[in-house]
């Protein structure tokens, strides 16, 4: 199936990181675009690597300082536009609903109910529970070929990385007119998935958590404005590789694997985290992201297939993990997209990267 997944952003407390509550940030190119749970390999690679994958160097210190000179010409207000203070999230129950569908829904199913957050409250996800255990996201995946939407639910352990469970929230039987039967049996599955999914989200209190943005060019007023002029200027640079945690204060950007003249450079992901006093820690993480797809029945083989230019996805500074995947190129239709639940991989950061929880 091709996929769409949504992801949603939000503040971290300003207690625990009060420098980023001053800042009044600018949010440029909003964009959206899902286990094989694969955990970070190795230590983190410092500055040098950097120079390598084709960054800018940074080697004579690892920390770079946040104040431009000559600052360039703001960009149009459209492109910019200034992001308002989120309001701080708070703990709270989370429960799904199961509701009749509303005849103006411009849904085709022939479902006649639908899962929703119970007091209409969508603004929940992603979430972390009240000890830090568990985040959980909702995915809105595309299927490949049709137009047909799978949401679905998806839990992830902060400590091994993997998926604890992924819960599909909406029906799709493949007909047009489906039987009686068919849709009492499909009912029953749905009401068995929503079960699973409120016996992990009733034994805790949730509070959301980040999710990425995909900026696609400068914006001035940022602490990583002249980061952003630089990219703007590199040859073969593509803004897909960004993804940006605003309120986090981190900037990650996505190196896929490179061989150029016999020379080899590694898949890894940099991570630039403002710091406290104002200056950017950067480091590089090897990392491998899981292909987005599967082969379909027009291909030789079966296998996972595609590539990703970068990738979304949620998580968390003061607990060090992002779980993440990849935006998706399938090459053609023998390659089908895969749920985006399914295929997440967990970037953690060093612990100097970190906030005091």
């Amino acid at each position: 199936m091709r996929s769409s997944s949504c992801t949603f952003s939000s503040a971290m407390r300003a207690r625990v990181f009060p420098l980023l509550a001053s800042f009044v940030l600018l949010a440029c190119g909003q964009g959206r675009n899902p286990s094989h749970a694969t955990t970070v390999r190795g230590s983190e690679v410092v500055l040098s690597a950097e120079r390598d994958a084709g960054a800018p160097d940074t080697s004579t210190s690892e920390t770079s300082p946040v104040a431009e000179e000559n600052p360039p010409e703001p960009r149009g207000s459209r492109e910019c536009p200034a992001a308002a203070a989120a309001p701080e999230p708070s703990w709270k129950s989370i429960r799904f609903e199961l509701v009749p569908r509303q005849p103006e829904d411009d849904d085709t199913s022939p479902v006649p109910w639908e899962v929703q957050v119970a007091g209409g409250d969508e603004e929940v996800f992603p979430a972390v529970n009240h000890e830090g255990t568990i985040l959980v996201e909702r995915f809105s995946d595309m299927e490949s070929f049709r137009e047909a939407v799978h949401d679905s639910v998806g839990f992830f352990s902060v400590v091994t990385g993997k998926l604890i469970g992924l819960y599909m929230l909406s029906s799709d039987l493949g007909e047009s007119s489906p039987s009686p039967a068919a849709i009492t049996k499909e009912r029953k599955r749905l009401k068995r998935d929503l079960a699973a999914a409120h016996h992990l989200l009733d034994k805790s209190t949730w509070k959301r958590v980040s999710s990425g943005r995909k900026p696609d060019g400068p914006c001035p007023g940022t602490p990583f404005t002249k980061l952003d002029r630089e990219r703007d200027e590199r040859d073969g640079f593509r803004w897909p590789r960004v993804t940006r945690f605003d309120r986090e204060g981190l900037d990650f950007e996505y190196q896929p694997f490179q061989e150029e003249e016999g020379v080899k450079v590694e898949e890894k992901i940099i991570v630039r985290a403002l710091q406290a006093d104002g200056t950017i820690h950067t480091v590089a993480l090897p990392h491998n992201l899981v292909p987005p797809g599967k082969t379909t029945w027009m291909a030789d083989t079966s296998g996972t297939c595609g590539w990703s230019e970068g990738f979304y996805g949620f998580g968390s500074r003061e607990l060090g993990v992002f779980f993440v995947y990849g935006d998706e190129n399938f090459g053609g239709d023998s390659c089908g997209a895969e749920l985006a639940g399914k295929r997440m991989s967990v970037i953690r950061l060093p612990p100097a990267l970190r906030t005091s929880r």
